[in-house]
């Protein structure tokens, strides 16, 4: 990395560009479902825009966990840097294969896809909410102190 961009920059730079278009694939998904879930069924639908917009948003901690997962292992052992896309395909497989295989409880809270309450059949619970926004603020953290310190480690 021999540019006049300094480390620190170009990891956040990515950084907030995976957070960006977390949250926009966010609001286009939950939107886009909520609207195709309104306009295809009656006017009498008890469920509005702003659940959609909610039950969506709700998922958005588990989805920048994979973000700083990233981050984390890139910036303290970038050799492991790929095992954030098969914690991934782990959680995916387990999400959609976990009922079928009728595994234990503790098994499928191995996902973070399995953390937070579903909207709008569950209510909204702040604690879980807050406890993984704030291990990817932790993680995301970590994640750019070893990557700005990289250089002299990988030297050594």
């Amino acid at each position: 990395m021999s540019t006049q961009v300094t480390r620190s920059h170009l990891f956040w730079t990515n950084i907030a560009l995976a957070f960006i278009c977390a949250v926009l694939g966010t609001l286009l998904t939950a939107g886009s479902l909520g609207a195709a879930a309104i306009s295809s069924t009656s006017r009498h639908m008890s469920i509005g825009m702003g659940d959609f917009l909610a039950a969506g948003f709700n998922q958005l901690p588990v989805l920048l966990i994979f973000v700083s997962l990233a981050a984390l292992l890139l910036g303290l052992a970038p050799q492991l840097g790929k095992a954030a896309y098969g914690y991934l395909t782990y959680a995916i497989l387990l999400s959609y294969f976990g009922n079928m295989l009728d595994l234990p409880k503790w098994v499928t809270k191995t996902s973070p896809l399995n953390w937070m309450p579903r909207l709008p059949v569950d209510s909204f619970k702040l604690a879980p909410f807050l406890a993984v926004t704030a291990a990817v603020i932790v993680m995301t953290v970590l994640g750019a102190w070893g990557y700005s310190r990289r250089d002299m480690r990988e030297g050594a």
